[in-house]
């Protein structure tokens, strides 16, 4: 930008002129003359101490920010409308006549402009009365909530002056109040010298022990990670398991366990593993629970709580249990059960009794997959979560239901199959379950592979077609099946096109039966992790 001059020496320097905000501008220094190599702008902004005012009185002093910051901030003022206000080169508006008037800045050098709109008017009114919407109101630190305030008489030229009692806690702009940090400020809305006041309480955007965090703002927080990375410090989170933790006794740790946000039960969270705390009820599906720990954005698409890896001090724990109202249905076709409410509370103890019908025999009492025994003729369980009290029977003189119940730890037990470690897969696409059943899956690689150390799952991906078939020996007919199953990246498994709930029990018939992986997200990628499987069949006549 320098003219240089024909047999004239120069020296030149350059160097960081300044930082401002993680940026340095570059300068250079020819013949004693600093020069800045400014940025392009790219907008102005204009702010100023009110928009309402008064022919015959003082004018207002504007300023302009050329944006980015380390363009040149230099600009030209000019007024749209002279004859209602006019600017000086410094940017003070004077009042000239009744109307509206818009100021100009243009950066120098430059087309980008921006405005600014003022109100002339012949006569001041000051306010009578100004009135919030509300006058205490909560946000979480981070966030914001916007506050209106009214003026009387409509016609003030009072403007609302904004400020807070303490911008360590809460600040505000126009109305807008941001959380800062956790505690008390007081917002004051002043027109004239008229008054009015909102008392705002910031949460910790984190929780506390007694106000801890919904699964939904939990999910935003984990989502704002990059792939991998933890939040800095420890979150507390409360919402309703809707799939119950496995558990290992050696370790004393819980693990995979789902919880839901009971204002949005689409919004699902992941405990990946927790310890428990002392006097803390193992949770079952429907408690409330509050957890404390670190978030981990995994990979960049589960947000889940789990420990820092190398860090034992950072496991999460469950700090505390409520528990739940479950659902309890019967499923008898032929037999009368009495004694089981609609519903019970998780820990409650029901006790029932169950009478067949005319010419049929009972074959078992189930709840879910568990067989329960009855003692002077009533039989009991505790209740755990949604449950189905299934009653098997069958007509004397034909033959009886069988059911049989595998779990995925069992099996690899019985046919001494390898357990998947991350880089070492092994598909079994199909398993006998006894003489009759068989379950086979489709799919690609890795699907139908174990997976686990003490708690060991049969895993399934959608995004590699991965079905689940049951396929009864000829002569004999599926009655019902139930799978116990963890699911990951937003999994399901659907027969047909109904969704199958872990530990569900779905009615069957025929000989073979198929169920589909699929996922509620918006990548195909869902998965279902298979723990337990129980089918129950019945011999056929062959003609």
């Amino acid at each position: 930008g320098t003219d240089l001059v024909t047999g004239v020496s120069y020296t030149m320097t350059a160097f960081l002129a300044e930082k401002q905000q993680g940026k340095y501008l570059v300068a250079y220094v020819l013949n004693d003359t600093i020069t800045r190599n400014w940025e392009t702008p790219t907008s102005v902004t204009i702010e100023g101490p009110n928009q309402v005012l008064v022919t015959n009185t003082a004018g207002i002093q504007l300023t302009a920010t050329v944006n980015p910051e380390l363009a040149k901030q230099e600009v030209v003022w000019s007024s749209e409308t002279p004859t209602i206000a006019t600017v000086s080169a410094t940017g003070l508006v004077t009042p000239v006549s009744v109307g509206n008037a818009t100021i100009k800045a243009t950066a120098k050098g430059s087309t980008v402009s921006g405005t600014y709109t003022v109100k002339v008017v012949g006569e001041a009114v000051p306010a009578t009365s100004i009135s919030l919407a509300s006058d205490a109101e909560t946000v979480d630190a981070g966030d914001t909530v916007t506050l209106t305030a009214t003026v009387l008489p409509e016609n003030s030229t009072d403007e609302v002056i904004w400020t807070s009692s303490d911008d360590t806690v809460a600040t505000v702009e126009d109305g807008v109040v941001t959380g800062v940090k956790a505690g008390t400020a007081t917002i004051t809305a002043t027109a004239g010298d008229k008054t009015a006041t909102c008392t705002i309480t910031v949460n910790d955007p984190f929780g506390t022990a007694t106000a801890p965090i919904s699964v939904t703002k939990a999910l935003a927080i984990g989502s704002a990670l990059a792939a991998n990375a933890y939040t800095d410090r420890k979150v507390y989170v409360t919402g309703v398991v809707s799939v119950e933790p496995t558990y290992n006794a050696s370790k004393g740790q819980y693990s995979r366990m789902t919880i839901v946000d009971p204002a949005d039960r689409t919004k699902s969270f992941l405990a990946f593993s927790f310890d428990e705390s002392e006097g803390v009820a193992a949770p079952k599906v429907n408690d409330t629970v509050v957890l404390y720990g670190f978030i981990e954005n995994f990979s960049g698409n589960t947000v889940e709580m789990t420990y820092i890896k190398g860090d034992a001090s950072s496991n999460a724990k469950i700090l505390s249990n409520v528990r739940g109202t479950s659902t309890l249905t019967v499923n008898a076709e032929h037999a009368t059960v009495t004694g089981i409410p609609a519903t019970a509370t998780n820990g409650e103890t029901v006790s029932f009794t169950v009478a067949p019908d005319t010419d049929y025999v009972i074959d078992a009492v189930k709840v879910g997959t568990t067989e329960l025994t009855a003692t002077d003729g009533t039989y009991s369980f505790t209740v755990a979560g949604d449950a189905t009290i299934i009653v098997d029977t069958h007509k004397e003189g034909e033959a009886a239901a069988v059911t049989i119940t595998k779990t995925s730890n069992e099996i690899v037990e019985d046919k001494d199959y390898t357990v998947s470690t991350s880089g070492h897969e092994v598909m079994y696409t199909s398993l006998e379950l006894d003489s009759v059943i068989t379950v086979s899956t489709t799919g690609q690689p890795n699907c139908g592979s174990f997976w686990g150390s003490t708690t060991i799952d049969w895993r399934l991906y959608q995004a590699k077609a991965g079905n689940v078939v049951l396929t009864a020996a000829e002569g004999y007919q599926l009655v019902s099946a139930t799978f116990v199953f963890s699911v990951s990246n937003s999994g399901i498994l659907k027969h047909g096109e109904d969704g199958v709930e872990s530990g569900a029990v779905v009615a069957l018939s025929g000989s073979s039966e198929t169920f589909v992986v699929g996922g509620t997200g918006a990548k195909a990628n869902g998965q279902v992790r298979i723990t337990s499987f129980s089918v129950t069949y019945v011999a056929v006549s062959n003609s």
